[in-house]
Protein backbone atom coordinates (compact mmCIF):
# COMPACT_ATOMS: atom_id res chain seq x y z
CA UNK A 1 0.00 0.00 0.00
CA UNK A 2 1.32 3.51 -1.03
CA UNK A 3 2.10 6.39 1.82
CA UNK A 4 -0.66 8.83 1.80
CA UNK A 5 -0.59 10.83 4.90
CA UNK A 6 -3.39 12.65 6.87
CA UNK A 7 -2.71 16.22 5.25
CA UNK A 8 -3.02 14.72 1.34
CA UNK A 9 -6.51 13.16 2.30
CA UNK A 10 -7.73 16.23 4.13
CA UNK A 11 -6.61 17.92 1.00
CA UNK A 12 -8.29 15.56 -0.97
CA UNK A 13 -11.62 15.64 1.14
CA UNK A 14 -11.84 19.22 0.72
CA UNK A 15 -10.57 20.81 -2.31
CA UNK A 16 -7.61 22.39 -0.81
CA UNK A 17 -4.40 22.08 -3.44
CA UNK A 18 -1.03 22.86 -2.49
CA UNK A 19 -0.79 26.20 -3.21
CA UNK A 20 -3.64 27.29 -0.86
CA UNK A 21 -2.10 25.32 2.13
CA UNK A 22 1.40 26.69 1.16
CA UNK A 23 0.27 30.23 1.09
CA UNK A 24 -1.66 29.87 4.18
CA UNK A 25 1.46 27.97 5.82
CA UNK A 26 3.85 30.88 4.31
CA UNK A 27 6.54 28.36 2.58
CA UNK A 28 6.32 27.31 -1.14
CA UNK A 29 4.09 24.14 -2.28
CA UNK A 30 7.25 22.41 -2.61
CA UNK A 31 8.29 22.28 1.03
CA UNK A 32 4.43 20.95 2.07
CA UNK A 33 4.56 18.59 -0.90
CA UNK A 34 8.06 17.44 0.91
CA UNK A 35 6.59 17.26 4.11
CA UNK A 36 3.34 15.79 2.68
CA UNK A 37 5.56 12.68 0.82
CA UNK A 38 8.26 12.14 3.51
CA UNK A 39 7.45 9.09 5.34
CA UNK A 40 9.82 8.27 7.84
CA UNK A 41 10.69 11.75 9.92
CA UNK A 42 8.23 14.71 10.73
CA UNK A 43 8.94 17.83 13.20
CA UNK A 44 6.71 18.78 15.45
CA UNK A 45 7.06 21.87 13.79
CA UNK A 46 5.86 20.51 10.76
CA UNK A 47 3.09 19.32 12.11
CA UNK A 48 2.35 22.77 13.82
CA UNK A 49 2.95 24.63 10.37
CA UNK A 50 0.13 22.05 8.49
CA UNK A 51 -2.40 22.24 11.71
CA UNK A 52 -2.06 25.97 11.34
CA UNK A 53 -2.30 26.27 7.50
CA UNK A 54 -5.44 23.89 7.40
CA UNK A 55 -7.00 26.57 10.37
CA UNK A 56 -5.97 29.50 8.52
CA UNK A 57 -7.59 27.74 5.28
CA UNK A 58 -10.88 26.73 7.20
CA UNK A 59 -11.23 30.32 8.39
CA UNK A 60 -10.27 31.57 4.94
CA UNK A 61 -13.26 29.71 3.58
CA UNK A 62 -15.66 30.41 6.29
CA UNK A 63 -14.89 34.18 5.69
CA UNK A 64 -16.06 33.44 2.00
CA UNK A 65 -18.74 31.57 2.57
CA UNK A 66 -20.53 34.46 5.19
CA UNK A 67 -19.77 37.21 2.08
CA UNK A 68 -21.54 34.80 -0.50
CA UNK A 69 -24.33 34.05 1.78
CA UNK A 70 -24.40 38.19 1.64
CA UNK A 71 -24.23 38.66 -1.84
CA UNK A 72 -26.74 36.23 -2.47
CA UNK A 73 -29.13 37.69 0.04
CA UNK A 74 -28.67 41.17 -1.44
CA UNK A 75 -29.40 39.69 -4.78
CA UNK A 76 -32.31 37.92 -4.29
CA UNK A 77 -34.95 38.60 -7.00
CA UNK A 78 -32.03 39.85 -9.63
CA UNK A 79 -29.77 36.83 -9.37
CA UNK A 80 -30.66 36.19 -13.47
CA UNK A 81 -31.08 39.93 -13.77
CA UNK A 82 -29.00 40.76 -16.80
CA UNK A 83 -28.76 44.87 -15.86
CA UNK A 84 -25.23 45.86 -14.96
CA UNK A 85 -25.59 46.23 -11.46
CA UNK A 86 -22.47 46.79 -8.79
CA UNK A 87 -23.86 44.02 -6.66
CA UNK A 88 -20.77 42.78 -6.21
Amino acid sequence: MEYECLSRRLRAKYGITLRELSQAAGVSFQHISRIELEESYHTAGEECLLQKAFLAVATKRHEEADRLKADVAAGVGRLLSTEMEELL
